[in-house]
């Protein structure tokens, strides 16, 4: 058995960050201050041993940030979007070993990604993926939405022999035809599963609605026999509700999600 610990944080990009009518990104002093704290919070959190980041800006000076403080203990695995200044980015530490790591298009309608690792933790191989998908516009990209979950949760099942963890900002809520989809195709969420209920806010868009997005999933082999099994789940920071946003909260637009998990190399608990 391993244990295995991820956090999913979607970092909200400083080329999608509103400020003054525009983008953060135009101002440095603005972005900067931002990833410095928002980098001392998570290095001030409890260490994952796989950190799943969404809206990731492709920026020289950005990335440098993140490989000064992560690059000692962990391995790093990206994919930009197409057309795009963000995308995702994996960090594994260096015990884990990653045999792939494929970058996959969900649509061809949007230029919505996942990034797919295969690795093996204490020579148990599992599946560790990461998506944020379209936001829900209206009902046009909520159809887009759908298409991108249907065609990531079947390039999922060609990994018929290893337990699969997703993750990521899904923007769709529990009542939604996402989570459905996610749901019938096996998944289960990690936090309703430790706590028989899903958070309540992880998001607040910008339209300044309050939301569920987030979510950290996980797939068994076998139906009857699982080998992943979730031990705890909360978002962060740890001592703040999950019913209503946190106002002192602002480094991001969304709540870092961590999920833990005991993983067996036999199909035992």
């Amino acid at each position: 058995m391993v244990s295995l610990s991820v956090l999913s944080f979607n970092l909200l990009a400083p080329c999608y960050k509103r400020v003054k009518k525009t983008r953060e990104a135009k101002f440095p002093k603005l972005y900067k201050k931002r990833w410095e704290e928002c980098l001392s919070f998570i290095k001030d959190s409890p260490p994952a041993d796989v950190y799943c980041f969404q809206e990731f800006w492709f920026h020289d000076e950005y990335l440098q940030a993140f490989v000064e403080v992560f690059s000692s203990d962990y391995k790093f695995h990206s994919a930009q979007r197409m057309c795009a200044s963000d995308g995702l980015l994996v960090l594994t530490k260096n015990n884990i070993n990653v045999k792939s790591s494929t970058k996959y298009r969900l649509s061809h309608g949007s230029t919505r990604i996942s990034l797919i690792l295969e690795v093996s933790a204490a020579n148990i191989d599992i599946v560790i993926a990461t998506t944020h998908l379209s936001f829900p516009h209206g009902m046009f990209a909520r159809g887009i939405q759908e298409k991108e979950i249907g065609n990531l949760i079947g390039k999922l099942n060609t990994f018929q022999d290893r337990p699969i963890i997703l993750c990521g900002d899904f923007n769709a809520e529990e009542d939604s035809v996402v989570y459905n989809i996610m749901k019938l195709g096996g998944y289960v969420s990690a936090f309703a599963n430790v706590h028989n209920h899903e958070p309540a806010v992880t998001h607040r868009t910008h339209r300044n609605e309050d939301v569920l997005a987030d979510y950290i999933l996980y797939k068994n082999v076998s139906d009857t026999i699982p080998q992943v099994k979730a031990t705890d789940s909360f978002l962060l920071p740890i001592e703040a509700t999950d019913e209503v946003w946190l106002e002192s909260f602002d480094i991001s637009d969304h709540r870092p999600l961590v999920a833990s998990f005991e993983i067996y190399a036999t199909n035992k608990l």
